[in-house]
């Protein structure tokens, strides 16, 4: 049924569940997987923090702290431009590496891994289309989340602009407070 899957993965709670299903899904179908993470560039630090907060016990404060980052406070306030580049570049393959480490672990034999630039939402439908994917799996919501509900989710553009069949993954806490 699906041959190659997409999964998205900023590194929030919502996009590490999409991306366990997505990797069961490719098990499940033999399907090969291209991991993607959009640099955070237009990330405000708090969200930056909680990427990486949300890989916590993964090494990915090792990496920062081999590098001397570590020690260096992200900023507070503004954007994205006041953080270290170096920050977001080491946060951004660790995701990568994480998650095609993890597919690899799970059973899944090619993984491919993509890192974009760019519109998160856009960045997402040209990988897409450039690896000719059969489906998309997104998070229902990612790190910006007060920007989500100003501006409208990452998913619900990627949904509405797909021309690949989408599955959007909620938390299962999320299911329960829909009713």
């Amino acid at each position: 049924m699906y041959k190659k899957i997409l999964i998205s993965n900023d590194g929030s709670p919502h996009a590490r569940r999409a991306t366990n299903v997505a990797i069961e899904l490719a098990k499940a179908f033999g399907a090969s997987l291209v991991v993607l993470h959009v640099r955070m560039r237009d990330a405000t630090p708090a969200e930056i923090g909680r990427g990486i907060d949300a890989f916590a016990g993964t090494g990915v404060r090792r990496k920062l702290a081999a590098t001397g980052l570590a020690a260096a406070p992200i900023p507070v306030g503004g954007g994205s431009e006041n953080v270290p580049s170096a920050y977001l570049d080491i946060l951004a393959q660790h995701v990568l590496d994480y998650t095609a480490e993890k597919a690899n672990e799970a059973g899944v034999a090619n993984v491919t891994k993509v890192l974009g630039n760019g519109r998160p939402h856009q960045v997402i439908l040209d990988t897409a289309r450039r690896e000719n994917v059969d489906l998309i799996v997104l998070g229902s919501r990612g790190l910006g989340m007060f920007r989500g509900i100003v501006q409208g989710s990452v998913s619900q553009r990627v949904v509405q602009q797909a021309t690949r069949s989408c599955l959007v993954v909620r938390l299962p806490d999320e299911r329960d407070a829909d009713h």
